[in-house]
């Protein structure tokens, strides 16, 4: 946890905003997958702060270590449908060391070729920057593939006068 801060930090220079980029992930990632049900209105403050509740509550009944989501996982077919709807919080995989694995449930980001975004704002500018990114991939001659991932990107480091930053990720295929 503590490199991944690291690297963020570094690379925090660097950031283009609403820019996508492409790129090829030779590896899955893991992370500890913590359902939300129904899905949250990612724009009600009230939603999420409840539903952080519950997984941090979650986690001091699974005897792990409490800790913010590292992102969420939003449903495409909603963002598609111009809604921003979280449906699983994500946990560091790592956070499982010297526990029962069996007891949880791992999301898996496949591995291949994915578009990638990093925003910065308000919630309403998030929901813009979700737009960008489709409209971007169509004009690529691309379309997403599956759910979007999203990954806070140390918004209080990063983005001093912003509300939050966050990295999307999603899977991409050629359109049809």
């Amino acid at each position: 946890m503590l490199e991944h801060l690291i690297d963020l930090g570094n690379e925090a220079g660097n950031i283009e905003l609403r820019t996508v980029v492409l790129q090829k992930c030779s590896l899955p990632q893991q992370f500890v997958r913590f359902s939300v049900d129904p899905m949250i209105d990612a724009l009600d403050a009230k939603q999420t702060s409840r539903a952080t509740s519950r997984l941090m509550h979650a986690q001091r009944s699974c005897g792990l270590e409490i800790a913010p989501p590292v992102g969420a996982v939003l449903d495409l077919d909603e963002a598609l449908g111009g809604r921003y709807r979280i449906k699983t919080y994500l946990l560091e995989a790592d956070m499982l060391e010297g526990q029962d694995a069996e007891n949880f449930t791992l999301q898996t980001m496949p591995a291949g070729e994915h578009a990638e975004m990093i925003a910065a704002g308000t919630v309403g500018d998030h929901q813009s920057a979700l737009l960008e990114l489709f409209q971007d991939l169509h004009q690529k001659g691309l379309a997403a593939a599956g759910d979007i991932y999203l990954f806070d990107e140390l918004s209080y480091l990063t983005y001093a006068n912003r509300d939050f930053s966050v990295r999307y990720a999603v899977s991409v295929k050629k359109a049809v």
